[in-house]
């Protein structure tokens, strides 16, 4: 039977669900004990938030909300864990739709289809899924906000262009990196958007706009600075500026000695970001040279390591082909996270400035990955977390290149 239409979205869906259910069982997911220190991170602030009704210094509302709703009917810590893991499969499928949704616009179905099935293969985009982990949902945001924005391209309907707005403006509230991000966007789009500023779908906007005022505001009287997230200085202090400290010692660094980590922990949150952003100040200044050199090597250390969602997986039940399984797939990671790294780094800069004028779509894909990459220098030691949020934008562009590639030797073919 030939697949058509819809029934490509019930085969993926279909696919996708049987290889989250594999890898569940396969890999003995519900055996695993290890937390990582981000979940618990974002356990603490949805108890906060449905509690306490107080804000987190370092998780902001949005993820808080969706976390903690098991708080909602009395449930437990655990059940939030739980929780979690339909948040991410969701999260997953529905970026995996999506995907195949914008592929579609540019290469036939079938062949939209066979790329989409690649992003099933990425281990690093999977396995994020069993841990209470921002990254799986931030990339749907992402991709539905890609897609209400190649709407708005297709049918100049500003309620499309208002909607994909609000979504980036939701995920800032899920990772506050993406708030220079959602900046530069609302700055891009500011001539459709001040025309339109009065429409009833407007307000989608204002509304968002208004729960990171509240989120500021939250931040402000219960930590003593109006702000998102201290998570931005805690991250330039703890990592890129350590390494540049050590650099300049001659000492190197370790993902399990941070010597300054405790000193910054040991203030307030508004201390800490005076500190934070005195150092700062003080390296670029002084420590140039060994900021830039500790910038490129965190750089380096995310497009080349592995999933570190996969690698605190341990063998449980002693199963004779799981650390074959295991290391099979961490193998894979760690090539992936390369080869999408700097393909995406490649075809984010051909078509950056390439598409501006004839399809503007694809110079914003590009600036995301861009984007994305390049501000992932300022941590490290997280695996392939920095990473995995572009590879479906990624497949988009490699879907793109696919496609001008073919025509070119098809007018090629009928010259000759």
């Amino acid at each position: 039977m030939e697949l058509k239409g819809r029934n490509f979205y019930y085969v993926l869906t279909t696919i996708s669900l049987l290889w989250v259910a594999f890898l569940y069982f396969a890999l003995d997911v519900s055996a695993q004990t290890f937390i990582f220190p981000d979940s618990d991170n974002y356990r603490e602030a949805a108890s906060f938030l449905y509690h306490d009704l107080k804000s987190h210094p370092y998780r902001p509302l949005v993820m808080s909300a969706i976390t903690g709703i098991p708080y909602l009917f009395g449930l437990g810590d655990s059940a939030v864990y739980t929780f979690s893991f339909f948040v991410n499969v969701i999260s997953w499928l529905g970026s995996s739709l999506l995907l195949f949704s914008l592929i579609k616009n540019i290469l036939p179905e079938r062949k939209a289809f066979y790329f989409t099935l690649v992003f099933f293969t990425l281990v690093g985009c999977a396995f994020i899924v069993f841990h209470l982990l921002t990254e799986a949902l931030f990339t749907f945001c992402m991709l539905l906000t890609f897609y209400l924005i190649n709407k708005w391209y297709h049918t100049k309907t500003f309620r499309y262009l208002a909607f994909a707005i609000a979504v980036l403006l939701a995920s800032v509230l899920i990772k506050p990196g993406a708030k220079y991000l959602s900046i530069i966007a609302i700055l891009f789009f500011i001539k459709p958007l001040f025309k339109h500023a009065l429409k009833p779908s407007a307000l989608i906007i204002y509304a968002f706009g208004m729960l990171i005022y509240i989120q500021c505001a939250m931040v402000k009287k219960d930590y003593g600075d109006f702000t998102i997230s201290y998570i931005d200085n805690v991250t330039l202090y703890n990592y890129i500026g350590t390494r540049a400290f050590l650099y300049s010692k001659g000492e190197t660094f370790t993902k399990y000695e941070n010597p300054r980590m405790p000193y910054l922990f040991s203030l307030s949150y508004h201390e800490a970001k005076k500190v934070a952003q005195a150092d700062v100040k003080e390296q670029l200044k002084n420590n140039k040279i060994n900021l830039v050199k500790a910038y490129f090597t965190n750089l380096w250390n995310n497009i080349t390591t592995n999933s570190t969602s996969l690698n605190v997986f341990s063998n449980v039940y002693n199963k004779s082909y799981y650390q074959f399984l295991r290391r099979g797939m961490l193998l894979t990671s760690r090539i992936q996270n390369l080869f999408f790294s700097v393909s995406g780094f490649l075809l984010a800069i051909l078509y950056l400035f390439k598409s501006y004028k004839t399809s503007p779509f694809y110079s914003i894909i590009s600036f995301y990955i861009l984007y994305t990459l390049l501000i992932s220098g300022v941590s490290c030691f997280e695996g392939d977390r920095f990473t995995i949020i572009f590879f479906p934008a990624v497949l988009l562009l490699m879907a793109k290149f696919y496609s001008e590639r073919s025509k070119t030797h098809q007018k090629h073919t009928k010259h000759v």
